[in-house]
């Protein structure tokens, strides 16, 4: 049979399936590697450099009883108490630092959609950070940037934590706030969509957005 000589179109499909297969067996070689491995880390530029101002953060994670407006009731995930978690409000360049303490029966993590944060900041467990383990505790730390309406979840039990009360709003405020059209209050709007299960007293979310309103 004669020799087949592959396509450059060809070639980087099979390497880019090959990369994908490396970072999605991540988390599988890690247990094989004796000792505490050392998490995965992806060269990352900032986005915007760090303006010296620090804003800090404690979240709490917990259950408890949630109540929507028609009436029912579920055991959800709350932050701080609250349902969804609370708003992060920085500025483009601040340094936000967020201190995250279990105290859920699983593990968890957080990721910050549409930031770009550092690899290990991501919370991708088993490629970029080791889940927080009920009782422990994480402090992320990264650069805000870029500015926008943002906002961020769990990124472990995904289907469970997030619908159910693990993400809320992350406004990235521009450096240049000159707004044309000033307003006299500013408000986020979270809209989140719930469907109930077949198991009766129980609900699921099944998707989320956070809405930047004036």
């Amino acid at each position: 049979m004669a020799n087949k000589r592959i396509t450059r179109r060809e070639f980087l499909m099979a390497l880019g399936g090959l990369t994908l297969i490396g970072l999605g067996s991540y988390s599988f070689i890690r247990s094989l590697i004796p000792g505490r491995p050392i998490p995965l880390v992806l060269p990352q530029k900032p986005t915007v450099p760090w303006n010296g101002n620090v804003k800090s953060f404690v979240f709490n994670l917990s259950r408890g009883d949630v109540t929507l407006r028609d009436g029912r009731r579920f055991s959800g995930y709350l932050i701080n108490g609250q349902f969804p978690g609370p708003e992060i409000r920085v500025r483009e360049g601040d340094k936000v630092r967020v201190m995250v303490n279990n105290h859920l029966d699983q593990p968890t993590t957080l990721h910050w959609h549409g930031v770009n944060v550092p690899s290990p900041m991501d919370g991708v467990p088993g490629i970029s950070q080791d889940p927080i383990l009920p009782g422990q505790s994480f402090t992320y730390e990264f650069v805000a940037g870029p500015s926008g309406t943002r906002w961020y979840h769990s990124h472990v039990f995904e289907m469970d934590q997030i619908p159910n009360g693990l993400f809320g709003p992350l406004i990235i405020e521009p450096v240049n706030s000159k707004d044309p059209y000033p307003a006299d209050r500013d408000m986020t709007l979270i809209l989140s969509t719930w469907v109930a299960n077949p198991i009766p007293g129980s609900i699921t979310g099944c998707r989320q957005a956070a809405t930047w309103v004036k």
